[in-house]
């Protein structure tokens, strides 16, 4: 199914997340007592704590004094709430940083970016319907991305540089609908990836390929929180994978979890995981 239109396509993927963006937005940013909230009718989804909302101000501030440009307020609270640190101090300065960040980062992959979203989407949907999969609320009310890696044209891909980055450009417009309001932005999101299409015959250019993909779409630019990555993977490369993760950060060894089947993922919510990945859960991702 292809979207036929800028317009059509815009209320399929963009209105649940304009709405959101539209109300936080609409909420003025004024210096205020320190007590002071910022609430749409009291709802969770639009309020920020009062330490959120000092901090918010304070890289509003920082933005407008180094000249570091944001497109929303809605995307100041991603980058404030979604960096793990000590003290808001640290917080602050941090979102700053990964805010500047991203800014570069979009002039460097600036080639990427000038890809109109509709034609990247209508791309993914046409040639690659299954690698990208709408999950429910797998996990202690996480919103996923499952990614079907697996089935891929690894050489194919790789070689041609449109695909490549209108790959990337959806990946990035997936996870920004995993989080579109201040509550799941606080609970993150998690990833389930299936890899049991990969095995020692094509595991080099798997490799290139997800080299590739990382470069354009991870890293400190990123204002998400991924608490979770669900691998579903041959045992034979599991044992491979499991060298690396032994020797990663103690807190991120702690978020993967490696397995053949759903069977070994007793924590995920198997309605909430699409038919491919062996759940129940069924929306095609236009429709999500």
């Amino acid at each position: 199914m292809t979207v036929a239109t800028k317009k059509e396509a815009e209320s399929v993927y963009g209105s649940r997340y304009e709405t959101v963006e539209g109300k936080i937005d609409q909420l003025e940013l004024e210096k205020k007592s320190e007590a002071a909230t910022i609430a749409m009718d009291q709802d969770p989804r639009f309020t920020f704590t009062d330490e959120e909302f000092k901090c918010i101000l304070q890289l509003k501030d920082m933005c407008a004094t180094e000249g570091v440009k944001y497109n929303s307020i809605f995307e100041l609270a991603k980058y404030q709430i979604g960096v793990w640190s000590d003290g808001p101090s640290k917080r602050i300065e941090n979102a700053f940083k990964n805010l500047k960040k991203r800014r570069e980062f979009e002039q460097k992959h600036s080639r990427m970016f000038s890809h109109d979203l509709v034609d990247s989407i209508n791309m993914m949907v046409d040639n690659f319907p299954d690698f990208y999969a709408a999950s429910g609320l797998v996990q202690s009310n996480l919103r996923h991305v499952a990614v079907n890696v697996g089935d891929l044209d690894f050489k194919r891909v790789i070689s041609d540089e449109a695909i490549m980055d209108k790959m990337a450009l959806f990946y990035l417009e997936v996870t920004r609908l995993c989080t579109i309001d201040l509550e799941e932005l606080r609970r993150g999101m998690g990833v389930i990836t299936d890899y049991r299409g990969v095995g020692f015959y094509n595991m080099y250019p798997c490799l290139k390929f997800l080299k590739s993909l990382t470069e354009l779409t991870a890293g400190p630019t990123h204002a998400t929180r991924l608490k979770k990555v669900s691998v579903l993977m041959p045992p034979a490369l599991s044992k491979f994978v499991n060298l690396g993760i032994a020797i990663a950060p103690k807190k991120l060894r702690s978020r993967i979890s490696l397995g053949y089947n759903l069977d070994n993922f007793k924590e995920l919510d198997l309605s909430q995981v699409p038919l491919h990945y062996g759940g129940s859960f069924e929306m095609h991702t236009q429709e999500w």
